[in-house]
């Protein structure tokens, strides 16, 4: 029987609902792709068709939100960078809310620097998917001359800490994690400042 293009999309869709809902019941460690198979009406060798692990589907779901929650430019009048960014991470920890249960997993398995290389294609895409939010944040700012490798990775790792913190924060309302936010940022700009530049500057709460 031929496959269409949309039969495809609909065994996608069905696959990254079934997955969405597994995880968030189970978490992705106790998720199997026989049960991911199973909820999504298909065979395991057919899952495999389109994700070549369960890991990877995650990391697919984790992209998907962060992409859709995208929305207009960070950026906005008369705000500071630092305010810039704090809005931008705090709209991504929204987005990625109905995954905070097994976000940790999914950190482990395919953002840390230590996650297997086949997960790389997908880690990749999350990493391309923020950070040219980030620095389209910093080009607005000013900040062209300070925008490099280096510094982009010095953002990265401070912001898979943001996520790691928030996905076992117990405080009320995760104040916690907003107060972390905070200082993230306000060390992430100053770091682009000239020694001179360097004074606190004050950001919301999400």
């Amino acid at each position: 029987m031929r496959v269409t293009a949309q039969t495809k999309l609909d065994t996608d869709a069905a696959i990254r609902a079934a997955a969405t809902r597994l995880f968030a019941k189970k978490g992705v460690e106790a998720t199997s792709t026989r049960d991911i198979a199973s909820a999504a009406k298909i065979a395991v060798g057919t899952l495999f068709n389109y994700y070549g692990s369960k890991e990877s589907l995650a990391l697919s779901l984790v992209a998907e939100a962060m992409e859709v929650a995208r929305g207009p430019n960070e950026v906005s009048a008369g705000r500071t960078a630092e305010e810039d960014l704090f809005a931008l991470m705090a709209k991504v920890l929204r987005a990625l809310a109905p995954m905070r249960a097994h976000l940790v997993e999914i950190l482990e398995s395919g953002l840390s620097p230590l996650a297997s290389a086949s997960l790389l294609p997908e880690a990749a895409r999350i990493r391309e998917i923020h950070l040219a939010d980030v620095v389209a944040i910093l080009h607005s700012h000013t900040f062209d001359a300070a925008v490099n490798s280096a510094t982009l990775h010095l953002y990265w790792a401070l912001f898979l800490a943001v996520l790691s913190y928030w996905a076992t924060d117990a405080s009320p309302s995760q104040e916690d994690t907003r107060a972390l936010i905070d200082q993230t940022v306000r060390m992430f700009v100053s770091s682009l400042r000239a020694p001179d530049q360097r004074t606190a500057k004050q950001v919301p709460s999400m």
